[in-house]
């Protein structure tokens, strides 16, 4: 075998295992993510076990924002149909492996890092198409009626 033909075939092995390692190693992968919201957000459904395997095991939670005797109160049902005049803005963010949701003010509207995707499915008014939640540039999900 000459020396060209040698470090050929040297090289393509290197490339291949480099290709396999990369590809194969989703270990590391994480959803890490920065949340765009709308102040006019209805209805979100987030996976709530964002350090376990999201294929795996998650777990859907539907979210809204009851005013019972003056106070707010979060509320996780299966759906809602309720006075949208209740409806608050909401904002989220990550605490270990945990979201937290909470009432934030109209005039601030940060972005949160996320490190688990948000689906909205419902807004609070009814001009739904183009409304949208921008999960970095890989993970754009468009707003629709569940």
């Amino acid at each position: 075998m000459n020396k060209i033909t040698f470090l050929s075939l040297l090289v393509s092995c290197w490339l291949i295992a480099g290709c396999q390692n990369e590809w194969g190693d989703t270990e590391g992968f994480h959803y890490d993510t920065s949340l765009h919201y709308d102040e006019s957000i209805l209805l979100l459904d987030s996976i709530s076990n964002c350090s376990g395997n999201i294929d795996d095991a998650f777990f859907v939670d539907t979210l809204f924002i009851e005013s019972v005797g003056g106070k707010k109160t979060l509320v996780f049902p299966a759906q809602i149909y309720t006075d949208k005049k209740i409806i608050r803005s909401i904002g989220i963010h990550p605490s270990g492996d945990t979201l937290i949701v909470g009432l934030i003010e109209k005039e601030k509207t940060p972005n949160y890092l996320l490190d688990c995707p948000v689906l909205v499915y419902s807004t609070v008014n009814k001009d739904l198409p183009g409304k949208y939640l921008s999960l970095g540039p890989a993970y754009t999900y468009f707003l629709k009626k569940k």
